[in-house]
């Protein structure tokens, strides 16, 4: 098994060099190499296109990564890593038979060829909404040789649209979802809260249409999003259950890559297969898959950060509050809470819009650590514009 699993690895880094898809450690590196090859002002473009933020429907930067075949893979070498990680795990899954796939928001066709070499016998469709992408993944396809993968230009949100007939034994999409999926902008200081008002949220027809393409019971879908947080990721494996496809926790993994400039992150890898009725996601299985790679990492700290945090200082029943202050600005409100459990002391910081972190210490470095948090507010309390309490009860904390 090691061995065939070792020829499925070097058959990814064989299609990489086929397709020309370089990886680099540094981004000035990337630029520096695709100005060589595409011009500075084509490079001067391309940057500018990846520090604008991207507009729901707005495909014009969009487009100008897709002039030509050749820019478009050189600008491709900018996820080589992310990429090289998810074939990774890709390759090592048990698929069984697959005869026809279906790669969302398929870009340039990258991953859909892969999927096409991988799947030889199979039927390989990709859909984007932009025309020069498909221009160029129908070029790559053809590059490559590969007969029985086609390219069609729709939206995502209304497949129903496309010639696409259902019984996708596979159905694949990666950083598609999280542009265009509404994120509420929730307000609540604790996960539970958040997933009780997430709870009602009804999916789109686009997912809806996307699981009736899937075949039933067992057709897969595999999505790869940047979420912002735990809450969010509960809510697109909400939506999907609700929409019908069952979100299997045991085979979804947290993808891990690094990026440019040698930082890492970590993108939910979310499995599901096709159920025959809407179902619901349990907000303890969402949590124990954010919390798995913090709770087998041997090497932590006594500070914890988001999903981690909450549900460590949401475990510790006995405690009290010891001192407290809330920091109200114009977008959301932030707390720094000093409590005392036993002979430990919790530092929680947390906001109402998701960020949080726990930090461990000793009841007698109590007094420091009240000082240090008046300190941390002291600039926010000279600012007229923000709201600081203080307080050393839950009475006198403001909701």
């Amino acid at each position: 098994m090691s061995g065939k699993k070792d020829e499925r690895v070097r058959a990814i880094e064989r299609y990489f060099a086929e397709v020309g898809v370089v990886s680099f450690k540094r981004r000035d590196a990337f630029f520096r190499h695709f100005a060589g090859r595409h011009g500075t002002a084509a490079a001067a473009t391309l940057e500018r296109v990846l520090s604008a933020p991207r507009r729901r429907d707005d495909l014009g930067g969009y487009d100008t990564l897709h002039v030509s075949l050749d820019r478009s893979i050189s600008a491709h070498s900018l996820s080589a890593e992310l990429h090289r990680e998810y074939l990774s795990w890709f390759v090592t899954q048990a698929w069984g038979s697959v005869e026809r796939v279906l790669d969302v928001g398929c870009g340039n066709g990258f991953l859909t060829c892969f999927y096409a070499r991988l799947f030889p016998r199979a039927e390989v469709i990709g859909v984007d909404a932009s025309t020069a992408a498909i221009a160029v993944a129908r070029e790559l396809a053809a590059r490559l040789r590969l007969s029985r993968v086609r390219f069609e230009v729709g939206d995502v949100r209304d497949l129903t649209a496309l010639p696409l007939e259902p019984g996708f034994d596979l159905i694949a999409s990666t950083l598609v979802f999280h542009e265009i999926v509404s994120l509420p902008d929730l307000r609540s200081w604790s996960l539970a809260a958040r997933a009780t008002e997430l709870a009602g949220t009804e999916p789109p027809a686009y997912l809806r249409s996307l699981a009736r393409l899937l075949a039933p019971g067992f057709g897969t879908y595999v999505s790869l999003e940047r979420w912002p947080d735990t809450a969010h990721l509960f809510l697109w494996s909400h939506l999907l259950a609700r929409a019908g496809i069952r979100v299997d926790f045991g085979r979804s993994v947290g993808l891990t890559f690094r990026q440019l400039e040698g930082e890492h992150e970590r993108l939910p890898l979310v499995v599901g297969t096709g159920a025959e009725a809407e179902l619901t996601v349990p907000l303890d299985a969402v949590v124990t898959f954010a919390l798995r790679p913090a709770l087998s990492d041997r090497s932590r700290s006594p500070r914890f950060d988001d999903q981690l945090a909450e549900t460590l200082f949401e475990a510790i029943a006995s405690k009290s509050l010891v001192h407290g202050v809330q920091v109200n600005l114009p977008e959301y409100s932030v707390r720094f809470e000093l409590w005392r459990s036993g002979a430990l002391l919790l530092e929680y910081s947390y906001s109402n819009a998701g960020y949080r972190r726990l930090t461990l210490g000793s009841v007698q470095s109590a007094d420091d650590l009240v000082a240090e948090i008046d300190r941390r507010t002291r600039d926010y309390a000279a600012s007229p514009n923000l709201k600081v309490t203080t307080y050393r009860d839950l009475a006198g904390r403001p909701e």
